[in-house]
């Protein structure tokens, strides 16, 4: 599902990185999805970014998703818009911790204890 959402970048070179044995429960996958489309939709629109990862790992105790580009550098409280809030939501729903980083680029990090 996450390939797809790829599908018409064409002005950055996205790498996708997964390492989940077996599946994600629903409530986890839907929300990264979600989180995925909105961040690459962000990136295309408004980083100026060439290269571009995305991560999602399972941990013992977490599951990880950090997407990151080397795109102009943006301030967080500046540019707050409904794609980060929806995200922050997201993400306090499943009881998890997002953080948004403007150094290199921008990098969204997000856990969720299992």
């Amino acid at each position: 599902a996450l390939w797809e959402i790829f599908d018409g970048v064409n002005t950055t070179k996205i790498s996708l990185e997964y390492d989940v044995e077996g599946t994600l429960p629903n409530p986890i996958k839907y929300a990264f999805i979600a989180i995925v489309k909105e961040a690459v939709n962000n990136i295309q629109k408004h980083s100026n970014a060439k290269n571009a990862s995305i991560r999602v790992c399972m941990h013992p105790g977490f599951y990880l998703l950090s997407i990151a580009d080397n795109g102009t550098k943006i301030s967080t409280t500046d540019s707050r818009g409904i794609g980060l809030s929806n995200m922050e939501e997201r993400v306090r729903a499943l009881n998890g911790v997002i953080r948004f980083d403007t150094e290199n680029g921008f990098k969204i990090t997000i856990i969720i204890r299992r």
